[in-house]
């Protein structure tokens, strides 16, 4: 039994999307720019304590995600964070 030859099938052309005259395509146009933190950013600040674990934790510790937002409390200082009866995170050290 002979088999039939493969043959090169076309390629499928991209998918066109409607642009204005004088527009970039969309497909060319940058990427959207990660939105910026506002100033009310938990991060902003120096230290962040949980109220619930009396834990304080270094704006960057990955703990600080985990955070209920009704349990942040801000601090400007790891000794003012200590000063209020919070200790610090066994990982980021406070």
């Amino acid at each position: 039994m002979a088999y039939p030859t493969p043959t090169a099938s076309p390629r499928p052309s991209p998918i066109a999307f409607p642009t204005r005259p004088g527009l970039p395509s969309p497909a060319l146009a940058a990427p959207p720019r990660p939105q910026e933190r506002s100033s009310n950013d938990v991060r902003s600040h120096s230290v962040i304590g949980n109220k619930s674990s009396r834990v304080y934790h270094s704006a960057s510790c990955r703990h600080v995600e985990r955070i209920r937002r009704e349990n942040v409390v801000q601090f400007p200082s790891p000794t003012s964070a200590q000063a209020a009866g919070y200790r610090p995170c066994k990982v980021c050290g406070g």
